[in-house]
């Protein structure tokens, strides 16, 4: 029902993750998306627990918007929220877009969600979805392998010729655009500027290992993870096995 709702109208009735995995590790090979539709299926499974007399499909049928941040699009298809919200299910009458804010694209997503919610009432689906395993090499900034069109492509790249690839995970992500810094080294200039030394940053990293692999032994990362399906070849054959880290 549309109308004008407060702050406290609004209300998160599900959610939850995927494991975390290594670079290039084990879910290095699950697409983007089937990785935000995974999420996106097991909120509306669990949301459908919360309102009593209706039934997941029935939940699904009043989603009425997907918002998903992510970062890396490039090589992932078009509108890659688009296409995690048709692998959970959902009609293609249901609007789904993307957002990139960087590193709190998905929180923003939600911020945005619950700002439509104010106005629209209903029930809508918010997070991020993010694979850098995944990030292609490409062209450098600039250099196209496409030639005429009439805009005078001069960094058309040459007829014959080497030519060479930049790493999207760090042109899209984890340089500046603005000065080419990598994020490790303004992390530095961070540290440098607030008289963060080095011995402090590890005291604070093995604290936080410390508390990570108490919580993992307690259980308490359990009731927000994800199962993965991944489907692994091995000599007899495609194997489906169900793929899921305790963190």
């Amino acid at each position: 029902m549309k109308g004008e709702y407060a702050d406290s109208d609004i209300l998160i009735v599900s959610a939850c993750r995927t494991p975390i995995g290594r670079f290039c590790g084990s879910l290095a090979s699950v697409p983007t998306h089937e990785l935000g539709g995974c999420v996106i299926s097991e909120c509306i499974k669990r949301a459908s627990k919360q309102f009593v007399g209706l039934t997941e499909e029935e939940v699904l049928g009043r989603v009425s918007e997907v918002i998903m941040g992510q970062v890396y699009t490039a090589g992932g298809g078009q509108n890659p929220a688009r296409q995690a919200s048709k692998a959970a299910g959902l009609s293609y009458t249901v609007p789904a877009w993307g957002l990139n804010m960087l590193c709190a694209s998905g929180m923003k997503a939600v911020c945005q969600c619950a700002q439509t919610l104010k106005v629209e009432g209903g029930l809508a689906v918010a997070g991020g979805q993010e694979s850098m395993s995944r990030c292609p090499h490409i062209t450098a900034p600039g250099c196209s392998l496409r030639r005429g069109g009439g805009g005078g492509n001069a960094d058309a790249l040459p007829l014959f010729g080497d030519f060479h690839l930049v790493d999207s995970l760090l042109t899209d992500g984890l340089e500046d655009a603005f000065h080419g810094v990598h994020m490790g080294v303004t992390a530095e200039n961070i540290a440098q500027k607030f008289q963060i030394g080095r011995k402090d940053q590890d005291a604070f990293a093995l604290e936080s290992q410390a508390r990570c692999k108490q919580a993992m032994e307690m259980g308490k990362f359990r009731s927000e993870i994800v199962p993965i399906t991944i489907f692994k070849s091995d000599k007899h054959g495609a194997v489906r096995w169900h793929f899921v880290m305790p963190f």
